[in-house]
């Protein structure tokens, strides 16, 4: 009734014409591939040789394993269907074989018996059927150097909960969408947005000072995670971050969004960031008087997680609301000053990225405000970009936890 086609393994029912999948497949189902190239990379690299050689090795120990393999197979077939073999020489491979033998009844088995399930179309070949009437055992041969009932992670070949998680991740990772980046100057391919990145949006809101902060630092890390091409934090800024907050927003929420008894179209917010021009905005400012001198320019996200996460703390210790505020205030313009140079005798120039967040809030705290109004305007100016940007209809949206509640 089931016919077997050797060459592409494969079953099908000889009366209804039906493909029916093989065991082996079905199984196959329920474990995680093996990724090849990554694994091989490693190894290649703790071996000191290349990908590629440890790949053709591979190749030649599984050829050579399937090649014993189906050997030791052919060899007890034979002797199952009572020809002269020397068994003997196999023993020493195959354990349990030994004791296997001398149990056996061969009035009672079968080899290479053909089963199947016409309800669920599934069919597979056993090395050996033996019939006891009222039960039956199946034996399959296996020339394995080990067995391993889970791999080296302690994982069991996935149930029906961990494979439908490994299926909803494949779709995540091949249903992206591409969200325009202005660091960039193009859009990039993200997974979707889960309802468990939603979920932890709004589970981590605090209840101080430290929303806006926190909230940041949180979609930095959806961003790397759910980024489906090669970038770093350090490749973009907060206008990228926007970007990717207003599209997740949309596909999460939907696009309208209700603000002082209005309905606001988020598609409108998507365009402008699409539509701008950011080339003003994102250069690389030089602000100088007769004893100083500044380069400041728009963070890079990873910059400005960095100062996200000492201000937290800082936040977290301050005993008045005041207090928290001026700390929130001092580390925002913090990170728009990439170095600082005081220009008065011999130039000395402090990298604000390399040097520690205390050191960094004591000397701007010391620099005269005739000079630092000059670095409050830059900054105005970037402020006043993204307020023109996120506003819809005289209208400003906060961008927040509360865009996913």
């Amino acid at each position: 009734m089931i016919k077997f086609n050797e060459k592409y393994h494969s079953y099908t029912n000889s009366f209804t014409g039906e493909r029916y999948i093989s065991a082996t497949t079905l199984i196959h189902k329920f474990t995680k591939p093996f990724d090849t190239e990554k694994h091989a990379k490693r190894v290649a690299e703790r071996e000191g040789t290349t990908t590629e050689e440890i790949k053709n090795q591979w190749k030649e120990e599984n050829k050579i394993a399937c090649d014993y393999g189906n050997h030791v197979h052919q060899v007890m077939e034979d002797w199952l269907n009572g020809e002269d073999v020397q068994i003997k020489d196999m023993i020493s491979y195959v354990e349990p074989f030994e004791k296997l033998v001398e149990n056996f009844d061969k009035s009672l088995i079968t080899p290479e018996k053909r089963l199947w399930n016409h309800e669920y179309k599934v069919a597979g070949t056993t090395d050996v059927y033996q019939d006891f009437s009222r039960y039956f055992n199946l034996y399959d041969f296996k020339t394995n150097k080990r067995f391993n009932f889970t791999n080296q992670y302690g994982e069991h070949l996935l149930n029906e909960f961990s494979h439908l998680l490994e299926r909803l991740k494949e779709i995540n990772a091949s249903k992206g969408e591409n969200i325009f980046l202005p660091s960039l100057g193009k859009k990039a391919k993200f997974t979707p947005f889960t309802l468990k990145q939603q979920k932890d949006l709004l589970s981590k809101l605090p209840d101080d000072s430290s929303g806006v902060l926190s909230f940041n630092n949180n979609f930095n890390s959806i961003i790397m995670d759910n980024c489906m091409e090669k970038i770093s934090l350090d490749d973009l800024n907060s206008f990228d971050r926007l970007s990717v907050v207003t599209q997740y927003r949309i596909s999460a929420v939907g696009g309208v969004l209700d603000k002082n008894e209005k309905k606001l179209d988020l598609n409108m917010l998507t365009k402008s960031i699409e539509s701008a021009k950011y080339e003003k905005v994102f250069q690389e400012k030089e602000i100088k008087n007769a004893n100083f001198k500044a380069i400041v320019k728009i963070p890079t996200l990873n910059y400005d997680q960095k100062i996200n996460v000492s201000t937290i703390f800082k936040i977290k210790k301050a005993n008045k609301q005041q207090e928290a505020i001026a700390e929130m205030f001092v580390a925002e313009v913090l990170k728009y000053i990439t170095s600082i140079t005081i220009l008065d005798g011999p130039d000395i120039t402090m990298d604000m990225y390399q040097s520690s967040y205390d050191e960094k809030i004591k000397v701007i705290e010391q620099l005269p405000n005739n000079f630092t109004k000059k670095i409050f305007a830059f900054i105005s100016t970037v402020k006043l970009f993204e307020e023109k940007l996120t506003t819809i209809e005289d209208t400003k949206i906060d961008i927040s936890n509360e865009l996913f509640g």
